[in-house]
């Protein structure tokens, strides 16, 4: 059999497959280029979102110092009331004859006295103009969307907003009632200690949550997965194994400006 012979293509087609292979070569080069400014943004809007996070972890630890304030107050209270209790009782037995009666004025002038530091020290804990221990609420930004304020509420705790007072004491009876009321200003300021621990432990755990997202962040750019060009299909695989990183256990925890970051991948 004879083999057919070859047959020269002509030299328009041999241009026209040359400038082909070019065009593909340009658009190509093009891709990649538009690749690397798309990389190049998305690592700026990054820098951006750390920026924004670092704030918001400014105003985080601001809460913190404030409440960790706050509750040395409320425990140097705490112990004038328990010693003012104290005193009431030393009261009572005064008149019931287990104490001799001469020492009733100067229990007297000692339950005065703790009031008094009471007073001095729920007026001198404060903070930024703030101050919690006499009613003023503290008001933050912890993020910019809706839920963005954290509210940490006030609680007067000055000796006639506890329902204390200087008495007389000419009887039993009215150490007893005076004891009684000692008993349930503690129970209050208790409870108020307790809600400032809460919040401390609310900000403790935005602290935590804001730090991870950080360092989230800040490796999704010092150590990105692969080298090569990131397709479309990539580029959203990634965010999502970025967002499954934030949504750890910590992240179930944080509060609306911390989750509402989380929209953003």
């Amino acid at each position: 059999m004879l083999n057919k012979p070859q047959v020269a293509k002509p030299a328009s087609e041999t241009v026209n497959a040359r400038k082909s292979e070019d065009a593909k070569g340009v658009d190509q080069t093009s891709q990649s280029r538009a690749i690397k400014d798309e990389v190049t943004l998305s690592s700026t809007n990054i820098l951006e979102k750390v920026s924004g996070i670092q704030s918001l972890l400014e105003n985080v630890e601001n809460i913190s110092r404030s409440l960790n304030m706050s509750i040395e107050g409320v425990d140097a209270i705490l112990s004038k009331l328990e010693e003012a209790g104290g005193t009431a009782v030393q009261i009572r037995k005064a008149f019931s004859g287990d104490v001799q009666r001469d020492n009733v004025a100067a229990l007297e002038d000692r339950f005065a006295s703790l009031l008094n530091d009471i007073d001095n020290l729920a007026q001198n804990t404060g903070f930024s103009g703030e101050n919690l221990l006499n009613g003023d609420n503290f008001v933050f930004e912890v993020g910019s969307g809706a839920g963005s304020k954290y509210v940490v509420e006030g609680f007067k705790l000055s000796s006639d907003a506890l329902n204390l007072r200087p008495e007389q004491f000419s009887s039993a009876n009215i150490a007893d009632s005076a004891y009684a009321s000692v008993t349930q200003a503690v129970d209050e300021v208790r409870a108020f200690r307790a809600q400032l621990v809460g919040d401390v432990n609310e900000m403790n755990t935005r602290k935590a949550f804001s730090e991870s997202t950080i360092e989230v962040l800040i490796s999704s750019i010092q150590n990105p997965v692969e080298q090569a060009p990131v397709s479309d299909e990539g580029a959203a695989l990634l965010a999502l194994q970025t967002r499954q990183m934030l949504q750890t256990s910590e992240a179930s925890l944080a509060g609306e400006g911390q989750k509402s970051l989380l929209e953003q991948f």
